[in-house]
């Protein structure tokens, strides 16, 4: 580890340009001058219909027919959005809530809250800062968050299309990052890492809080090798369970590069070790990621993202080894109306204790037309399934299987409160 992020004396004095796209490479302040501040305020009114089946497993919380059996709904949101670009800093904020009114019991309730901030500002000529923190309400646990493409949402927004239990939950994390360049070449990292899950049930409870830090080294233009170590460790609401360590030895080959002479394409993949341990178990497994996003047109995006991972996810009471394939696609067929779609595929299972297994699929497809330059009708399909092998290692009232289909159909209007309106 020394010996890769020392500085060699020839790297100091013939310093090769650092790659923006390597992982973990620290931005140089950009010459343009800085975007406006924007603030978009969003409206949107929808109808929808939701086709469930679902298979309890263990018994214990009361059966909702709002999200276990057919039903159809009326929904409201309100949101808004605020970006700052500068030469030295960015800056994120984004707020945002749902009430819904269902048939099946007839009441008016607030289906989620959401919040989040991000930013990313440089502290010195060497030193670069990354944050973000989130917040989040609903009146019913969701399970699957997993399965959609991190470049979705930088928000985590609490997700209706996958409710499958009745229970108040309060959802807060955040991060932060700070990164020291030795050289061009060469640079040090360490990062802190909060999730926490409060619920009204002690067996969905989740508290997980990790540190990590190493050094990077940029082997040629696109490659780069990383030597760190990472600990974090998740407690379970219930007194009975014992917490849940991880080490990663966050020792691997980083690549990221355009591969296309146009720069529409890139790839990149990273690698790690990870140990699980749990009330004296422990369990040895290799954990990564992948990426593949190519711009087709000026105004059509696509990409695909790979990750192997140990998680402890509430409800679920012992870690789970998952892979997950997920992806998106986003464009403008005419100048009015587009078309955006995102989904995920999962295969999980159990890392120490029991044995279990699940498979879980999501997939969205959506519509758009612009009546006017603010208001855009929308009608949308979604799809979201998952199954287990069985009830063992799951919370009281998780259900074993659950498949839905919904249709959304709606009308909205967004408008910017602050910066440029077109």
């Amino acid at each position: 580890m020394l010996l890769l992020c020392v500085p060699s004396l020839a790297a100091a004095q013939n310093p090769a340009p650092q790659d923006p796209l390597a992982p973990g490479a620290v931005r140089p302040p950009t010459l343009r001058r800085p975007a406006p501040q924007r603030l978009n305020f969003g409206l949107f009114l929808s109808e929808g219909v939701d086709f469930v089946e679902a298979t309890d497993g263990r018994p214990g919380l009361i059966v909702d027919s709002r999200i276990r059996q057919n039903v159809s709904f009326s929904a409201f949101n309100a949101s808004l959005n605020y970006s700052q670009l500068g030469e030295q800093k960015t800056f994120t904020l984004a707020t945002g809530a749902t009430l819904r009114y269902y048939s099946a019991q007839p009441q008016v309730i607030p289906s989620n809250i959401y919040g989040g901030a991000s930013l990313s500002t440089k502290l010195g000529e060497r030193t670069h800062f990354q944050g973000s923190a989130n917040f989040g309400y609903s009146p019913f646990y969701s399970f699957g968050s997993f399965l959609m493409p991190p470049s979705v949402n930088y928000v985590r927004v609490p997700s209706d299309d996958q409710n499958i239990a009745r229970l108040d939950n309060n959802m807060a994390g955040g991060s932060a990052s700070l990164t020291w360049k030795l050289t061009s070449r060469s640079s040090l990292y360490t990062g802190y890492t909060l999730d926490n899950v409060s619920a009204t049930q002690d067996a969905y409870r989740v508290f997980t809080q990790g540190i990590n830090g190493g050094c990077q080294r940029q082997m040629t233009r696109y490659t780069s090798l990383r030597l760190g170590y990472g600990f974090r460790r998740s407690n379970q609401g219930l007194e009975s369970a014992p917490h849940f360590d991880t080490h990663t030895i966050d020792t691997g080959i980083g690549y990221r590069r355009p591969i296309s002479s146009s720069r529409r394409t890139t790839v990149g993949f990273g690698t790690g070790l990870v140990l699980i341990n749990e009330g004296g178990l422990r369990s040895f497994n290799v954990t990564g990621n992948a990426s593949l996003m190519y711009q087709l047109q000026r105004t059509w995006t696509t990409g695909v993202d790979y990750s192997r991972t140990v998680e402890k996810v509430g409800a679920l009471l012992t870690p789970f080894i998952s892979d997950t394939v997920s992806g998106y696609l986003s464009g403008l067929w005419t100048r009015r109306f587009g078309v955006s779609a995102s989904g995920g595929l999962s295969l999980g299972s159990s890392a120490l204790v029991v044995t279990n297994s699940y498979d879980g699929l999501y997939g969205s497809g959506r519509f758009h037309y612009e009546l006017s330059r603010h208001l855009p009708i929308f009608v949308e399909y979604v799809y979201y399934q998952y199954q287990f092998e069985q009830s063992r290692a799951l919370a009281p009232g998780f259900p074993v299987a659950m498949r839905r289909n919904g249709i959304r159909f709606g009308l909205g209007y967004s408008t910017p409160l602050i910066g440029p309106r077109n």
